[in-house]
């Protein structure tokens, strides 16, 4: 085998490894370092740099004058393989393969993802409990329904619900983390039920004793709250309190958002900040703008904003990073956009929550002109 098939083999190897995320063969540790960082997409804002700019004529004439250099005998506009010259041939095809020939092989093996062969599944009951800022529990895999001295509380398959024994002398802060790709539902001492969303966390005292019941959510939750007059129920987020006796209603409060949305079902609830103080009737909506601290209250479909928690997520209207957001806490993926201009684009569409993510992707590409990369749980959007 001479030198330019082997570098083709080994320009072809490389590409198959990175495609396949293999190791490639007798790769030394410069080699290696190398592979990872392209393996992991570290280079490629600067690869699309060079197929941006590659100019195929100015490159071959730079070979043209260095294999002249080499033999300067040779005519200005042809040469002759000699043994003189052939490592600068060689060197030229090389050139090629890997700078023009191996860009376009390896951007073509990374298309391959855009078929969206690979499956990113939904998320599932995912939950870690926290008492008094210190124990930790997985809630995934305790088995006793003792948590601590002082709680009782039964857990079955992505459920806890605790109980409720007002002669308790001591007082536990209890506080429910849901990570990416996550979900959990949680039953309060007073029955009240809360569904928490990816990405969420939900603090609250193991009994309610005193004038009112107070949680603190962050993230996204929908409420069914137990109706206890002599006790309001409110709900804290950084931003906003909600204040309610007993009714169903949707927060959404993610802290690195630039909205957060307060959404009613049934019954009625006070919304108030430093800014301002609301009431909302079932299907209207109220949406903040945590920067400019200003709302807006609207009428809605209500049950668009609670379909979370009855297996779908539906959009009507919502703006594409938006929808990406949500997307990307249940699927836990990493967006990358190289096109900042679709985030504001609006779509209406709906998922089934528990489904592979790769339906609703091949639905935008045919329904707008974005285009999804897909590797790993990375989405490159175009």
């Amino acid at each position: 085998m001479n030198i330019v098939e082997k570098s083709l083999k080994r320009t072809k190897d490389w590409v198959e490894a990175i495609v396949k995320t293999n190791t490639p063969d007798k790769a030394t540790d410069i080699e290696l370092n190398e592979f990872f960082h392209l393996k992991e997409g570290t280079y490629s804002s600067k690869r699309s740099e060079i197929i941006r700019f590659f100019d195929q004529q100015k490159s071959w004439n730079k070979i043209i004058k260095q294999i002249h250099k080499e033999n300067l005998s040779l005519p200005p506009k042809r040469f002759f393989l000699t043994r003189n010259n052939h490592k600068w041939v060689a060197a030229a095809l090389i050139f090629i393969i890997l700078t023009f020939g191996g860009i376009i092989l390896y951007h073509s093996a990374i298309q391959k993802d855009v078929s969206f062969e690979q499956a990113l599944p939904p998320g599932k009951s995912l939950a870690y409990l926290e008492i008094n800022n210190s124990s930790r529990y997985d809630l995934g895999k305790i088995e006793s329904t003792k948590l601590s001295n002082l709680t009782s509380a039964k857990l079955d398959s992505g459920k806890i619900t605790y109980s409720d024994n007002p002669k308790k002398q001591e007082i536990e802060y209890h506080k429910i983390h849901v990570p990416k790709k996550g979900e959990f539902f949680i039953v309060l001492s007073d029955g009240s039920k809360v569904w928490l969303n990816s990405e969420s966390s939900l603090g609250f005292p193991s009994q309610f004793t005193n004038k009112y019941r107070i949680v603190d959510l962050k993230g996204e939750a929908y409420f069914e709250i137990a109706k206890n007059k002599k006790q309001p129920f409110i709900v804290q987020t950084s931003d906003i309190k909600i204040d309610v006796v007993g009714t169903h209603f949707n927060v959404k409060a993610y802290p690195e958002e630039e909205f957060s949305y307060t959404t009613l079902l049934e019954g009625k609830i006070k919304i108030s900040s430093d800014k301002f103080n609301e009431e909302l009737d079932p299907n209207e909506q109220l949406k903040v703008d945590n920067t400019k601290k200003t709302y807006t209250k609207k009428n809605v479909n209500a049950s668009i904003y609670t379909a979370w928690t009855k297996g779908k997520f539906v959009f009507k209207d919502v703006a594409f990073v938006e929808i990406m957001n949500t997307l990307s806490r249940w699927y836990d993926l990493k967006i990358i956009y190289e096109n900042e201009k679709v985030k504001n684009e609006h779509f209406s569409i709906s998922v089934d929550r528990y489904d592979d993510i790769t339906p609703f992707l091949k639905h935008i590409e045919k329904i707008s002109q974005i285009k999804f990369n897909l590797k790993n749980n990375y989405v490159i959007i175009k």
